[in-house]
């Protein structure tokens, strides 16, 4: 019965069945200082399985990236002040890659990869309206704007990816090279664009576009095996490798050299960053080697079941909400938990949770637990809301 009554729960908390993955879309402040970088405020703004990246920020705060929702890749924002997110389009019958803003609108972009193959950049217009086709015929893979008239973007082409030119004005589109890459930037305060090209080395240099003459010429390559980079100016260049971050400085040794080292929020593979509009946060999207929900939870029940309350209480946030099902709430903070369960350990010698049956999805984790508590045995359902790497919210179902 309450097996049942499991599944009935998992399905009023709209969670459905989702492929895990670790790449998450992580935001934060910096300060560049003597070639060094100063971070704060650092924080996992995905922090769900499946796909998520490919950020860049809609305004000043407001970022928007690919997500998975119902197994499907959508466009997911994410407002900074307030730490909400949302979904921005309308579902449609193919995955949305590489959201950006329009140059001059409101309404976002995106390359929408199809179920027959088709791969082609579509309009959405804000808030939650049918898409619109913008370039007919061009399979566009990555791109971003010169202006609100031009777009600089990689398409396939066979095998491999051209960098092209098109003018909306005109709906003209001019090939530039063959053997593109993915990373394509403004660079800030000029008329030039960066873009990525293929070396004889098989790796990755990074050139300069002059939109008004077509004139390209190199700045610099890329570490080994590294494909992204962002501008921070117009003279220094930013890219991630492992859990580092590396500066190129113009005026300064022309090398790409360590910056920032992020190991310690237990990430790694740096690939995609962007940078705000006023220059002062980053945005970047790594593979999470933090602790998934159902580790915490885990931990978290090994601790109950040894009865050691401080281990016990690391699992949870500050702000910790427990729940009587559906909304009653019956305590808050993790000091009336301390209180709350200091004396119950001492007092119950044969405190045992077996878990009998468990569904993971999302940053949900509900069990459904067996419970020995002086010599008495009776079963229970615990919903886990898990967010970095803490629980926040347990709801109980008695």
């Amino acid at each position: 019965m309450i097996s049942s009554t499991l599944k009935i729960i998992a399905i009023l908390f709209g969670i459905g069945s989702i492929a895990q993955t670790n790449n998450e879309v992580y935001i934060m402040d910096f300060l560049l200082k003597d070639g060094s970088m100063k971070i704060s405020n650092f924080k996992n703004i995905s922090n769900a399985p499946g796909y998520d990246s490919q950020p860049s920020f809609y305004d000043l705060n407001n970022i928007i990236f690919s997500g998975t929702r119902d197994g499907n890749t959508d466009i997911r924002a994410y407002n900074m002040p307030s730490g909400q997110s949302w979904w921005l389009n309308l579902p449609t019958d193919g995955g949305e890659y590489s959201p950006m803003v329009i140059p001059g609108e409101r309404n976002v972009s995106a390359v929408r990869l199809d179920a027959d193959g088709l791969q082609r950049l579509y309009r959405y217009p804000m808030p939650e309206k049918p898409s619109e086709l913008m370039i007919e015929g061009l399979q566009v893979a990555y791109y971003n704007y010169a202006s609100k008239d031009v777009l600089i973007a990689s398409v396939l082409s066979g095998s491999q990816l051209d960098l092209v030119r098109h003018d909306f004005t005109t709906n003209r589109t001019d090939t530039l090279l063959t053997h593109a890459g993915r990373s394509i930037h403004r660079v800030p305060d000029s008329e030039f664009m960066s873009y990525t090209s293929q070396n004889e080395d098989k790796n990755w240099d990074i050139y300069q576009l002059d939109i008004k003459t077509g004139e390209s010429f190199f700045v610099a390559q890329l570490p080994v095996g590294i494909q992204d980079h962002i501008w921070l100016d117009d003279s220094k260049l930013l890219c991630g490798s492992g859990a580092k971050l590396y500066l190129y400085d113009f005026f300064g040794s022309a090398n790409w050299v360590e910056t920032a080292d992020l190991s310690i929020h237990k990430l790694k593979d740096i690939t995609r960053l962007a940078l705000s509009l006023d220059g002062k946060k980053i945005t970047l999207v790594a593979e999470s080697l933090a602790e998934t929900p159902v580790q915490v939870v885990q931990r978290q029940l090994e601790r109950y079941n040894a009865r050691d309350l401080e281990g016990f209480l690391a699992t949870y946030s500050e702000d910790i909400e427990l729940y009587n099902f559906p909304d009653i709430q019956i305590s808050t903070g993790r000091d009336a938990l301390r209180k709350n369960y200091s004396s119950f350990f001492d007092e119950t010698p044969d405190l045992h949770c077996e878990i009998k049956n468990r569904i993971t999805i999302g940053n949900k984790v509900i069990d459904e637990e067996y419970i020995t508590m002086n010599g008495q045995h009776f079963s229970a359902i615990a919903i886990y809301e898990v967010n970095n790497g803490e629980i926040t919210k347990v709801t109980f179902v008695r």
